[in-house]
């Protein structure tokens, strides 16, 4: 009889979870389960009727998923997040104040747009928290590692260049921009504010986009050419860290 209370303890706690979120989502009519994988679309979402929402993901109103991509189970998918095509999202990632471009990868575990560290100190001398109101921008072609963190800008918008690409966990801080084509090895770290190589490519301007690319000075990019084959190349390795512009 003892052998049979545990049996049926064990079950009830394996389904106790999927109850809860069916009950919740009955609750919250502005969700509809999505016929393509069984997640749970917004009503003021935009999702390309080609797009997969895998069981357990959600997405909120106002994102915006393109053609042919996939949403992993367990994936967050933030208000007014834009989503290009065919972006492949593993399990449990989370994305708020963000846009990604065409033929991305993000591995499980990945999140993007949320707050920076940004911090200082009042006349009180108190830490007081510094507003983190920008986005993150992310290209095309852009493979992000497991358990990955990009912050979100708080004077400028993050941005990630075109077929660049993150190994595992990578963590980006608040302000940083990274060029195109560049690689970045696993447990990097680039604190806020940090420019890495780049070339002018039109995707992504100043805040201006009358004016150049002004993160970027020529001095940074012919010193950079001394150990890449491209100005806009850049290779980060295992454990390193960047705190400064390079």
């Amino acid at each position: 009889m003892a052998r049979l209370a545990i049996q049926v303890l064990a079950i009830s706690r394996r389904h106790a979870v999927p109850k809860i979120q069916s009950a919740w989502f009955a609750q919250a009519p502005e969700f509809e389960r999505w016929d393509r994988g069984g997640g749970n679309v917004h009503r003021l979402a935009r999702v390309d009727p080609s797009v997969v929402v895998e069981i357990s993901g959600v997405v909120h109103a106002g994102a915006t998923i393109g053609e042919s991509s996939h949403v992993g189970s367990g994936c967050i998918v933030g208000p007014d997040v834009c989503i290009g095509s065919s972006v492949v999202l593993r399990y449990n990632v989370v994305l708020q104040n963000c846009s990604i471009g065409d033929f991305c990868t993000l591995h499980s575990g990945v999140c993007v747009g949320q707050d920076g560290f940004g911090f200082t100190y009042d006349s009180n001398n108190s830490i007081v928290k510094k507003p983190q109101e920008l986005r993150v921008k992310i290209g095309n072609s852009v493979e992000i590692g497991a358990n990955s963190s990009i912050d979100r800008g708080s004077w400028r918008d993050t941005v990630i260049g075109d077929n660049t690409k993150l190994d595992n966990l990578v963590q980006i801080g608040h302000n940083v921009v990274i060029g195109c084509d560049c690689m970045i090895c696993g447990q990097v770290g680039i604190a806020g504010s940090c420019t890495c190589c780049g070339p002018h490519r039109n995707r992504f301007k100043g805040p201006n986009r009358s004016e150049k690319w002004s993160y970027l000075k020529h001095y940074r990019a012919r010193r950079l050419c001394r150990f890449s084959s491209s100005a806009r190349e850049t290779m980060a390795g295992i454990g390193g860290g960047f705190s400064k512009t390079l």
